[in-house]
């Protein structure tokens, strides 16, 4: 459903907001995600989704092996250029 806006051509968004609530399962919490918002993201009890935390919240999202690629190679090159982008910080 995501459509152009022919002025910018950025994608149009349809955003639907929905309660959920953190249960307690085990040692762990859980989300229960209604059925027609599974439906809508084509989504699946037992699929796995990445969890990206943000500054104001989490994001679920579809797992994708190219982010996960993405992602190792970013901690990666972090990792292994730590000093460096220390010392470019503090210039």
């Amino acid at each position: 459903m995501n459509e152009t806006h022919p002025a910018t051509e950025l994608p149009r968004l349809a955003i639907t907001m929905t309660t959920v609530t953190l249960r307690k399962q085990g040692d762990a919490v859980a989300i229960t995600l209604p059925e027609d918002a599974l439906q809508r993201m084509g989504l699946e009890a037992g699929q796995d989704l990445t969890l990206i935390e943000l500054d104001d919240g989490f994001k679920l999202v579809k797992r994708s092996p190219e982010l996960d690629v993405q992602m190792r190679l970013a901690r990666d090159v972090l990792r292994d250029q730590a000093e460096v982008l220390q010392e470019l910080a503090k210039r």
